[in-house]
């Protein structure tokens, strides 16, 4: 189905469609769509305060009255794009996408609509076999546009599984969706973030694998980071005893630490502890308590287990580390720290002069129970 466009007046007539919107809000036709990015860091928070109908013909799906929202983003290399949506006061919406042939005052096609196939009742719609480069145009509403709010919009490559930042690399061990957050050499700093936010006002229960090295003596350790800082899954922390987290605004780390800061006050042994951080200073709030139950080493050539649970009606953090509970934190992080119910999350590592081969093997999606 082709739409046509013009910018001065409307005209309706053979499946034609012209519309004048010189007088449209940001976002509200297709040529006042913003331009947005697929990847790391493309997480966007858009709103139908104040938008009308955009005068193109009604989507095939989703209950559309008014109020729709208009974005575009460039194919890219891949030809593909995930398009998912998250609910945050809009848990309700639909979704049409549609290809630019010329500009956005000439020709675009209607390629799919989608009200209800991702979280929720919120659309998601992964396109393929686009040519690269291609403008695309993604249109938003409320269903029966009977409220006003506002949800996130996530664009990535469905061949991505994380972004990888800093000294990070993806490592064959022992699954090839592992992740190298260091070498064992100075001064390294990786962090491997999920591409898709966790939703922290639903339940969600995860066994990770880790691995700290060979080197009693090494350092420095790793976290599982849940932010919601402004950089996204770009942001990646300090090198050093902050483990790559330090810095990060807006989040919550859980803290394997594998070496003894002798002039800071913290357990001795290799232990686990949870921050948070508003603004990219680090605010202990539990532990810190030894990691592994059995031994104070946990830098001993052997892949561990590191289970998180979240009980999000009590606020609930449980830590395990080799199927042992180590420490529990009862703390509201969405109203306290991250200002958001969708977080990025993923893990960070560190070393500095002392260092160890570390990493991590995250799961491909957090699973929610």
């Amino acid at each position: 189905m082709v739409y046509k466009y013009g910018m001065q007046f409307l005209l309706l007539f053979l499946g034609v469609f012209i519309f004048q919107s010189s007088n449209a809000a940001i976002n509200d036709t297709p040529c006042d769509a913003t331009l947005l990015t697929v990847g790391c860091g493309a997480k966007n928070t858009l709103s139908n305060s104040g938008l009308i109908g955009s005068a193109v013909p009604t989507p095939l799906c989703g209950n559309y009255v008014s109020g729709d929202i208009w974005v575009s983003v460039l194919v890219p290399s891949s030809g593909e794009i995930d398009i998912q949506t998250k609910s945050l006061s809009l848990t309700d919406i639909a979704m049409a996408v549609y290809r630019e042939t010329s500009n956005c005052s000439s020709t675009i096609t209607f390629i799919a609509c989608d009200d209800n196939s991702g979280n929720g009742n919120m659309p998601r719609y992964i396109l393929t076999g686009e040519t690269p480069g291609t403008k695309i145009y993604i249109r938003l509403w409320d269903k029966f546009n009977d409220e006003v709010g506002d949800f996130d919009l996530e664009l990535s490559e469905p061949s991505d599984i994380y972004c990888l930042m800093s000294d990070a690399v993806m490592f064959n061990f022992p699954v090839d969706t592992c992740v190298q957050l260091t070498a064992a050499s100075v001064n390294q700093h990786g962090c491997a973030w999920y591409k898709h936010t966790v939703d922290f006002s639903q339940n969600f229960d995860n066994i990770f694998t880790v691995y700290f090295g060979n080197d009693d003596n090494g350092a420095d350790g790793m976290t599982f980071t849940f932010h919601n800082d402004p950089q996204g899954n770009v942001e990646c922390g300090i090198v050093g005893q902050q483990l790559g987290a330090g810095g990060i605004q807006n989040s919550v780390s859980i803290e394997f630490d594998s070496f003894y800061n002798f002039h800071s006050s913290e357990l001795w042994p290799d232990h686990i502890s949870v921050w948070t951080s508003l603004n990219g200073h680090l605010n202990p709030i539990a532990g810190p308590v030894q990691a592994n139950a059995n031994t104070v080493n946990i830098e001993d050539a052997t892949p561990h287990n590191v289970r998180l649970s979240w009980d999000a009606a009590s606020t609930t953090l449980r830590i395990y580390f080799d199927f042992d509970l180590r420490l529990t934190v009862t703390y509201d992080f969405v109203a306290n720290v991250f200002g958001s119910k969708n977080v990025f999350w993923g893990s960070t590592g560190s070393t500095g002069a002392s260092y160890n081969l570390q990493v991590v093997c995250l799961p491909i999606a957090f699973s929610p129970l």
